[in-house]
């Protein structure tokens, strides 16, 4: 669900708005219900398929980013810039631009000084979500890490699971919003290695952090009698 939402809205809306437009002008021209439906199942098979494809291609192309750059392969600004190449903006994002652009033509810009700045604008939203994934999806790896070696470590026996909990640890001084109201009641939970945490302000759950988008929470080991 997290990453989820990185890929899909600006492209499912898009193609829901043309699916609309199009249904649209084939009732105007009079074409008959029963054909009307089924054009409209047809296009919402393709807008499936079209998000699935665009969705699986992206996260393949970020996860490569994000391996190579936990292999010190890549630089975070080199991360950074390869997954502007590959991402677009959110609805929200575009929205912003375009709502820019109006402000500007309010305040008498035109020509080429209207898209220079227009464009600057774009691209300072496309690296802020840039950013934003690649320090989310660094944050999933290197936790997800964490707890495979955590678990393999039970399995040889090295860590016995009766005496073994993982204390859920906020971070303050990492982030001035955090920690966030989702996290903060969280804030010292105790689970057993493979039970998930929940967070009592909305019921959302995960096992490590992250739990959300720029959530800079931790997870420690805490030993306990059986």
């Amino acid at each position: 669900h997290l990453r989820g939402q990185y890929f899909l809205d600006s492209i499912a809306d898009s193609v829901r708005e043309y699916q609309r437009a199009m249904a649209e002008a084939q009732r105007h021209a009079g074409r008959d219900r029963a054909a009307l439906e089924r054009d409209i199942a047809a296009r919402e098979t393709a807008l499936a398929n079209l998000v699935r494809e665009v969705a699986d291609s992206t996260r393949l192309a970020i996860r490569d980013v994000i391996e190579r750059g936990m292999a010190a392969e890549l630089s975070t600004q080199e991360r950074v810039r390869r997954i502007e190449s590959v991402v677009g903006l959110t609805r929200r994002q575009a929205l912003a631009v375009d709502n820019y652009r109006a402000l500007l033509l309010e305040q008498g810009y035109e020509g080429d000084g209207l898209e220079r700045r227009v464009a600057d604008y774009h691209a300072r939203a496309l690296r802020q979500r840039a950013q934003l994934i690649s320090q989310t999806e660094s944050n999933i790896a290197a936790h997800a890490g964490q707890d495979a070696v955590w678990q393999e470590a039970a399995r040889s026996g090295l860590l016995d699971r009766q005496r073994t909990m993982r204390r859920w640890i906020t971070q303050p001084p990492l982030n001035a919003d955090n920690p966030c109201p989702i996290c903060a009641p969280m804030n010292g939970q105790l689970r057993r290695m493979g039970e998930a945490f929940e967070s009592s302000y909305n019921g959302a759950t995960a096992e490590y952090p992250p739990l959300h988008v720029s959530c800079f929470c931790a997870v420690g080991l805490e030993f306990v009698e059986p």
